[in-house]
C-alpha cells in the first residue's frame, strides 16, 4: 500500500525525508538528554493522540466506547512493555524489547478545537471494503492526530495497514 501510494503522490518523497530528519533530530536530543541523566526510564516522552472513526452501517462494526477504550488500553501495554505476555517474545527480540516510552491517548480537541472524546461514527455502506475511500468521508490531520478507522470488512481483506505520513 506504501509503494502505491508513493506512486500517486511523488510528494509524499518530500515528507519522508522531513520525518527522517525529525527522527535523527529527537533521538539525537533524546540520547543527549538520557546521557545527561535528564530523562527517567519509566518517562513517558510522547503522547501521541489518536482518532477512531467507526465506519458502520449499524452492525457489529459499530464498535462501542468501552470496545475502543480496551484496544487503547492493549496498545499502550504492548508500546509500554506491560502485556502479560512479554515471556512469550522469540529469543531472538527477547535482548532487544523494551518501553518505547509513547502513550496512546485518545483526541481531546477536533481540528476546530472543539472538545471530543477521540471517537466518531459514519453511517456508510463502505463499511464493507470502503478501504482508501473511506478518508473521503473524514480524516483528520494526520500529522497532528494518528486516525485509526473501523470497518467491517477491507477490500483486500487486510486487518490493518498505515503510511508513515
Amino acid at each position: 500500500m506504501e509503494q502505491k501510494l508513493i506512486q500517486q503522490f511523488p510528494e509524499i518523497k518530500n515528507q519522508r525525508e522531513a520525518l527522517e530528519k525529525f527522527t535523527n533530530d529527537f533521538n539525537a536530543d533524546y540520547y543527549a538528554r538520557k546521557y545527561q541523566n535528564h530523562i527517567q526510564s519509566d518517562t513517558i516522552l510522547f503522547i501521541i493522540p489518536v482518532v477512531f472513526h467507526i465506519m458502520h452501517d449499524y452492525g457489529a462494526e459499530n464498535i462501542t466506547k468501552a470496545q475502543v477504550l480496551d484496544v487503547m488500553r492493549i496498545i499502550n501495554e504492548y508500546f509500554q512493555k506491560t502485556n502479560a505476555d512479554t515471556s512469550q517474545i522469540i529469543p531472538l527480540f527477547q535482548p532487544i524489547i523494551g518501553d518505547a516510552q509513547v502513550e496512546f491517548r485518545l483526541a481531546q480537541l477536533d481540528p476546530q478545537g472543539n472538545c471530543t472524546d477521540g471517537i466518531t461514527r459514519h453511517q456508510t455502506y463502505l463499511t464493507n471494503g470502503g478501504n482508501e475511500l473511506l478518508k473521503s468521508i473524514v480524516q483528520w490531520p494526520p500529522d497532528k492526530k494518528l486516525n485509526i478507522s473501523v470497518e467491517k470488512q477491507s477490500l483486500n481483506n487486510y486487518s490493518a495497514y498505515a503510511y508513515l505520513a
